[in-house]
């Protein structure tokens, strides 16, 4: 309403002016001056298309190993050794000392390594001394090394050898020797130690010591009881010994027999 009284007054106005013609212009009255159209804006959402980049595809330059060549193994063949035959010096046995003991037809003496025969008159001293004529006086005769090469007395120390038989290790075997100067005894161990150990065998010749003659036996003395001494007189050995005369003596002043009752002449022991 208060627009249209506007509206007609400015229409009067200029109608006065005589310059335009009076109108009345109506203007619809509005039911409500907040009866007003609304309008509602829906915003418009505009798409843009998205463009998606095609995937780069980024190569990788590969690569490729050249096979390795493995070179065939060199064989070295190996010189075959020629086996030279060594020559073995022989000797032959001139004599015979004892049952360990032998001497050679190049001067030398030698000692039988490892073992220990009686010496010359020790019991089976004869016994083992033969053993070793009837195995090796007269024969050839290989010597082998020990551990040692000589001992004190300047000797060979060797392993005898007849036909291939160690000579040393049957006198072991038949009882004439006893294993000897080795790591038992505080000597150096010989190569063949435990091969004699196992060989050796107990003694062939038992020997009886000579019978020991008995010693005289002596007469057991049977003391004399001396006269007792009228100046010197004891009641009994508290007597003796209170006078400092213990032990007492057959024949020292106041001896009385009972004094010594074992009868070994001394008393009040």
């Amino acid at each position: 309403m208060t627009r249209s009284l506007i509206v007609a007054a400015l229409v009067v106005g200029l109608s006065a002016c005589g310059t335009i013609e009076a109108a009345e212009t109506t203007v619809p009255p509005r039911t409500s001056e907040t009866d007003v159209a609304t309008t509602t804006l829906t915003p418009t959402t505009t798409l843009t298309p998205t463009t998606t980049p095609a995937p780069t595809t980024t190569l990788t330059p590969t690569t490729t190993e050249a096979p390795t060549t493995t070179a065939a193994p060199t064989t070295t063949e190996t010189p075959t050794a020629v086996l030279v035959p060594v020559a073995v010096a022989t000797f032959t046995v001139t004599n015979v000392v004892d049952g360990d003991t032998l001497d050679l037809d190049n001067g030398e003496r030698v000692r039988l390594v490892g073992i220990d025969a009686p010496e010359s008159g020790q019991c089976g001293a004869d016994q083992a001394t033969m053993d070793l004529v009837s195995m090796a006086l007269d024969k050839t005769v290989t010597l082998e090394p020990s551990d040692e090469d000589r001992d004190r007395y300047g000797r060979l120390l060797r392993y005898v050898l007849v036909d291939g038989v160690d000579v040393g290790g049957q006198l072991l075997a038949h009882g004439h020797a006893i294993p000897r100067y080795n790591s038992t005894d505080g000597y150096g161990r010989h190569p063949r130690e435990a091969e004699y150990a196992a060989m050796s065998q107990p003694a062939a010749v038992v020997c009886t010591p000579p019978p020991t003659a008995a010693p005289a036996a002596t007469p057991a003395l049977t003391p004399t009881a001396p006269p007792v001494s009228a100046n010197v007189f004891y009641k009994n050995c508290d007597a003796v010994r209170a006078a400092g005369a213990a032990p007492i003596h057959p024949g020292d002043p106041g001896f009385q027999q009972k004094f010594d009752r074992d009868g070994d002449g001394v008393g009040c022991e």
